[in-house]
């Protein structure tokens, strides 16, 4: 993986269909495939802009160096690739697609053949496939039956109050920081302070007539499947296209049904869906717990905006340079402990160690995120009070072992040898690592739960931080 460089403007490039047409040319040299204005006329084609040959020759793409080999090296294979077999790839890929779509005997192969080729076992059930596949495509009319008026009057304010807290110790944090210089240290907390929250659900959600005008254009028939299928892909696609000349609009990230959390490095935003919103991620009965579990993955979502990627993004959602040189240098040098750290997790079952690169950001974001969380409980019970309840059979922990019991039940999960290789193209650590990495990292737990200096969760050499 290539590494960022430290001015972030060196990593885009802005380039017209004509030069990356005449470079792609030079590259098959003397053959030639006029491919990329095409391309886009076709892409174009039924949205307002097509036929506009002005717009389409002069149009500028903002890539990557790595993008545009890649795009390169496709026109290349294209050139060289008899084209059978390409057709033979697309229809393939349109089966792989659509196969669990079909009957149940298709699926049954499906699974098979899945078995064979990487080892999955098991397979997702119809109703549950199906299911997905609803709240994926129409993410937001099936949270028409999330949102009501307990949530905004109840449990709205309180995970309001809790992402406070966390702004509050993630600013208490980057002021404590020896590495960044003040001017640096207060941009930063300026976009903390206008990062944009978008929390539950859209207030226009229990408007069944704005509802319905968002779906405006998509046509369903409940006798033609696939039909439904295509044409909701090309209306979402058509959408995008017509819009494609203006500002993307900052909103969700999501659908309120998802059960995630997302930050956006161009809104400067994190959207937290109602659906994780709930047990077991929240409503655990103590704060303790809720701060352990939900209010470390607000902090996990508030940090990625200064994550490796996120802090090369102002608080305006610009991808220019916000930080002193010195204040870059300090940082980088720090992710370097992220990166050999995690890159030394071996995962037994399949003889293969974690990718501390391709980690690092994620890393980042939940190493910052549980000390945010941490630090936003103490505030919780300072001005709150310390709770007096106690969690049955578990009486004997205090408030504080009982955040960092939660935040360790969040990531309790197992993986089949198939899952931990597919999990090694994930930017996500698995669960283990996740926590282990984190925990180790942190003082505070090693001090609440007194783990003695160069045990396994409190080792001697120097612990990894940045926030």
């Amino acid at each position: 993986m290539t590494k960022p460089s430290k001015n972030p403007a060196d990593d885009i490039i802005y380039i017209s269909l004509m030069d990356l047409q005449n470079q792609t040319d030079k590259n098959i040299a003397p053959k030639t495939l006029p491919i990329w204005v095409r391309y886009m006329e076709l892409i174009l084609n039924g949205t307002r802009h097509a036929g506009n040959v002005q717009l389409t020759s002069n149009l500028t793409i903002i890539t990557s160096q790595a993008d545009i080999m890649y795009l390169q090296q496709v026109v290349e294979y294209l050139e060289e690739t008899p084209a059978s077999h390409i057709e033979a790839y697309l229809w393939l890929s349109t089966i792989e697609e659509l196969v669990l779509h079909t009957s149940s005997a298709m699926r049954l192969l499906h699974s098979e053949y899945m078995r064979v080729a990487i080892g999955t076992e098991g397979s997702t059930p119809r109703s549950l496939y199906c299911a997905n596949g609803v709240n994926s495509l129409f993410g937001m009319a099936v949270s028409y039956v999330l949102a009501d008026e307990e949530f905004t009057r109840d449990k709205l304010p309180r995970v309001e109050r809790m992402l406070s807290d966390i702004r509050r110790s993630f600013d208490r944090l980057v002021k404590s920081t020896s590495w960044m210089d003040a001017a640096t240290k207060r941009r930063t907390i300026q976009k903390s302070a206008e990062m944009k929250s978008f929390i539950g659900f859209p207030s226009w959600l229990r408007n069944a007539s704005v509802l319905n005008a968002y779906y405006e254009g998509a046509e369903v028939n409940v006798s033609t499947h696939l039909e439904n299928l295509m044409d909701f892909v090309h209306w979402q696609m058509m959408e995008k296209l017509n819009e494609m000349d203006k500002p993307e609009p900052i909103g969700w990230a999501t659908s309120p049904s998802n059960v995630n959390a997302f930050h956006t490095f161009q809104s400067n935003a994190i959207t937290v869906p109602i659906a994780i919103l709930q047990y077991p991620f929240y409503d655990l009965g103590l704060e303790a717990l809720n701060y352990g579990s939900i209010g470390t993955i607000l902090g996990h979502e508030l940090t990625h905006g200064f994550d490796d990627s996120g802090r090369r993004f102002d608080r305006f959602g610009n991808m220019v340079e916000w930080w002193s040189n010195q204040t870059i240098d300090e940082y980088i040098n720090r992710t370097e402990c992220f990166v050999e750290q995690y890159s030394r997790y071996h995962l037994a079952d399949i003889d293969e160690y974690i990718d501390g690169e391709l980690t690092l950001g994620e890393n980042i974001a939940d190493n910052g995120g549980m000390r945010e969380a941490f630090y936003a409980y103490r505030l919780y019970v300072k001005e709150v009070g310390r709770e007096r309840a106690k969690l049955p059979g578990l009486e004997h922990y205090s408030h504080e072992q009982l955040f960092f019991i939660s935040f360790g039940n969040l990531w309790c999960e197992t993986y089949t040898p198939a899952a931990s290789r597919y999990a090694l193209s994930d930017s996500h650590c698995p669960g283990q690592m996740r926590l282990r990495g984190v925990l180790s990292n942190s003082e505070e737990f090693a001090r609440t739960f007194k783990c003695p200096t160069g045990s396994a969760m409190n080792p001697s050499q120097p612990k990894c931080r940045i926030w």
